[in-house]
């Protein structure tokens, strides 16, 4: 939520970003890669990383790929496992890392958009509901269920038919 933004130590809110970036690279550099089947990736806490050397290095055990149809461990053996497991994957990510850092004021500026537009948006969502049962002649109320410095999610429409 914005108000969980402004409350933010400095610290926090650059895990956040790298968090977000780094994420984007790993993306970027699996995309380059010849890997083409599907994959998942697990959240990383930020707490367990500052840098892209430790992000990097935790992934392996973070992918799961799709086999048929069950979501799996990458299994250090097979192919895309080597891989992942490898130096030369971790120098090609620190190699992308390196090329775009200058992009990650980016990822700062999005997350800032994101923090300041969700509230807007989430009220206009709320609102059109809202509007479209009063045209049908349904009496609603928009209701707040609990504090917004929870979620921005914290609105409800209660109607009576």
């Amino acid at each position: 939520t914005p108000s969980r933004y402004l409350e933010m130590k400095e610290t926090d809110l650059l895990r956040r970003t790298n968090q977000l970036f780094f994420r984007s690279i790993l993306d970027l550099v699996i995309r380059t890669s010849d890997f083409e089947d599907e994959y998942l990736i697990k959240r990383i806490h930020p707490n367990t990383f500052m840098n892209f050397g430790d992000y990097i290095s935790s992934i392996p055990k973070k992918i799961r790929i799709k086999v048929e149809g069950n979501w799996e461990v990458v299994n250090p053996e097979s192919g895309f496992g080597r891989v992942l497991y490898s130096e030369e994957f971790k120098i090609q990510a620190t190699e992308i890392y390196e090329q775009n850092l200058h992009k990650s004021i980016i990822t700062a500026i999005w997350l800032s958009i994101q923090s300041a537009l969700s509230p807007c948006a989430e009220s206009l969502i709320i609102l059109d509901r809202w509007l479209y049962l009063n045209e049908n002649n349904i009496n609603a109320q928009i209701v707040p269920i609990f504090d917004q410095n929870v979620s921005p999610r914290n609105l409800a429409i209660v109607a009576r038919k």
